[in-house]
């Protein structure tokens, strides 16, 4: 993104300093107000796509999830909320598809972000639960739809398309038409990835192939006393045979906890921690492009610690746009931190 005086200075002096000496033109202000959107709508889709991975089975292949589960999507649609504009969020929440008390997909016709802070107000501790009066399950709606972060990939696509610069140099602040083919290629590639993702989630180990590793492990360990031969001594006869059992029962028990690595449990794959990390190299990348003014649009605000506990690290402080999330903050939690202060605290410590 080339953007006007100040932005180009920057880019190619590589000074914060003698950009200063610039003011922001109205090219420099579209430049960066495209830089935000791409970020936000990044860091929407990593969000989107863990989000994914707690309704894809249950939800989209069985037509319901439990309570518990409803209380984690709400969090990651509060998130959204947080980094998408009304419109926005209306388009992306409309293909979770989440079906409400009136039996309509999209939930609750209440303003989403009101309810939210609502919902989550004072729920920020471990004991935080969903509210008594919540059914046990909810219903999803298992129709075909374009899932959440298709819904962005395709948002993405088109603000790159529509601040494209091309031949008639018509945005001169824009996306040089020869950097689009590239941006395209990684949509595609991650477009590519969340197939792979929902592939594995929804499509499990085949039952009969199941049954017959189980089946054939068990012949194994019940045939093995009748191929006993005395004659090769205790070691051969009780060590082996015992040792070679353990190690088909732990490939079994291995194959069965990784069959799906998207989830919660301890040994599956931490996308919390992920997402944190493309949050501060987002925030520095765009440090790096020359958005000083990067606290006027992000801001980091308080982590539940029922969030907290389900990472492998001790996560504090989440992403947010200011403008986008006025108030989210708990008041009974740490108070928001700014990007430029977190960013120090963080140098600090690596």
């Amino acid at each position: 993104i080339r953007g006007g005086v100040r932005t180009s200075v920057f880019t190619f002096s590589g000074s914060e300093g003698r950009a200063n000496h610039f003011p922001l033109d109205k090219f420099d202000e579209r430049a960066m107000e495209l830089q935000v959107d791409i970020m936000r709508l990044t860091l929407a889709s990593a969000i989107a796509l863990r989000m994914h991975t707690h309704i894809a089975w249950d939800g989209y292949c069985f037509g319901s999830i439990d309570r518990d589960t409803k209380w984690t999507i709400d969090w990651e649609r509060y998130r959204l909320r947080q980094l998408l504009t009304a419109e926005e969020f209306r388009l992306v929440d409309a293909c979770v598809g989440l079906v409400d008390e009136h039996g309509e997909p999209g939930g609750s016709r209440l303003d989403p972000l009101k309810r939210f802070i609502l919902q989550f107000r004072g729920n920020f501790g471990l004991d935080a639960e969903p509210p008594d009066d919540w059914p046990a399950e909810f219903e999803v709606d298992m129709n075909s739809h374009p899932r959440p972060v298709i819904t962005l990939c395709q948002l993405t696509r088109q603000l790159i398309f529509l601040h494209m610069n091309g031949p008639e140099n018509t945005q001169p602040w824009g996306i040089k038409e020869r950097f689009v083919t590239e941006l395209m290629v990684l949509l595609a590639r991650m477009e590519h990835a969340y197939e792979s993702i929902n592939q594995i989630i929804s499509c499990p180990l085949p039952l009969p192939y199941a049954n017959l590793c189980k089946l054939l492990l068990v012949t194994f360990m019940l045939s093995m006393p009748f191929f006993v031969d005395y004659r090769l001594g205790w070691f051969a006869n009780t060590f082996i045979p015992a040792v070679v059992s353990l190690a088909l029962l732990g490939i079994d028990a291995i194959a069965t906890e990784l069959e799906n690595p998207f989830g919660v449990d301890a040994n599956d794959l931490d996308l919390l921690e992920r997402i944190h990390q493309l949050e501060c190299e987002a925030v520095e990348l765009l440090r790096l492009s020359g958005l000083a003014e990067t606290d006027d649009f992000f801001c980091w605000r308080a982590v539940p610690e029922w969030v907290s506990v389900r990472s492998c690290r001790y996560l504090r402080y989440y992403l947010a746009a200011r403008e986008l999330s006025p108030g989210c903050c708990d008041p009974a939690e740490e108070p928001e931190l700014s990007v430029e202060t977190f960013g120090t605290l963080a140098r600090q410590f690596t």
